[in-house]
């Protein structure tokens, strides 16, 4: 086996099974700390960290174009997608959050239909989409929600924006001009990312929430854990595959990140696992797989992997 193929299976393994864990550590760190604060020093710490280490190394300096749109990227991915996402997982347990992710092919096939025009959808994406409806229909419909009172569905709408940002700043990058150094990318990517969360804190009142000295070292704890494993390690990671693997091989990690949240969830916070949850993971697993099995086949990427 090459080295490339060992990157890409070690690469799938962060945003696989890391990415899975981070939905329980921003669950259990945002009741300390308010969510864009939260999210916000992640990234900030994060790229700051890379881009320290890109300049110590002496790594090409990126052009302003490549800046400007990896800062683009970076406010899509990580503002608009991790931020709001975080908001809303101050009531909405886990494992929920990352099934309503699971959306994320969903939004990728339309946009890259309607933006970058690949084509009519095939029966089968129409399926597939039709599926994954009824799939969201179950897990945030009243009955399921009756059991979980604290979920407002308007946490349910901003978890759907979040993964429609997230899949659109995807989208873009794979054919805009960014740096050719993938911790040097990651790296800007997150520190404006961060950067813009602090800016949207100031305007959502979570810095005046903010009390470091009342945050527990737990929390803490689970801050550091999504710096270094979620932000460095598993975002460097997802960078790197979605500019050098099919962009819809590389959303499969939605296949697998709600099994992780899931498990983690009802394992180590106790969260609830309903027969509505479940019923909604098969169609939602089942309506992923419609829409990216062709196109995984047919993926040059796979065969080489």
């Amino acid at each position: 086996m090459t080295s490339r193929k060992y990157l890409i299976l070690a690469a799938f393994f962060a945003i696989y099974f890391i990415w899975g864990s981070t939905f329980l550590a921003v669950h259990v760190a945002v009741m300390e700390i308010p969510p864009f604060v939260l999210s916000g020093s992640r990234y900030f710490l994060s790229g700051l960290l890379l881009l320290l280490w890109a300049f110590a190394k002496g790594l090409p300096r990126p052009t302003t174009r490549q800046v400007w749109n990896a800062a683009i990227v970076g406010t899509l991915l990580l503002a608009g997608g991790n931020g709001l996402l975080s908001w809303s997982m101050q009531r909405v347990p886990s494992g929920m959050a990352s099934l309503v992710v699971t959306t994320g092919p969903m939004w990728l096939v339309l946009i890259q239909w309607y933006w970058k025009r690949t084509g009519r959808p095939t029966v089968q994406t129409w399926a597939g989409l039709a599926i994954g409806m009824v799939g969201m229909v179950v897990l945030i419909g009243p009955d399921s929600l009756y059991h979980m009172p604290q979920v407002r569905p308007i946490d349910i709408v901003v978890m759907l924006v979040a993964s429609l940002f997230w899949n659109f700043g995807a989208v873009y990058s794979t054919d805009a001009n960014m740096p050719s150094n993938p911790f040097m990318m990651t790296g800007i990517e997150m520190l404006v990312g961060g950067i813009a969360q602090y800016v949207i804190a100031l305007f959502t009142g979570d810095w005046l929430r903010f009390t470091p000295t009342s945050v527990s070292v737990g929390a803490w704890g689970w801050l550091v854990y999504l710096v270094v494993f979620g932000s460095v390690i598993g975002f460097t990671s997802y960078a790197w595959l979605i500019r050098n693997v099919n962009p819809v091989k590389v959303a499969t990690h939605t296949f697998v990140n709600p099994i992780v949240a899931v498990c983690l969830g009802w394992l180590v916070a106790g969260e609830p696992f309903t027969i509505y949850m479940l019923v909604s993971a098969v169609l939602m697993v089942g309506a992923v797989t419609l829409l990216t099995i062709d196109k995984l086949r047919k993926s040059p990427e796979l065969k080489a992997a």
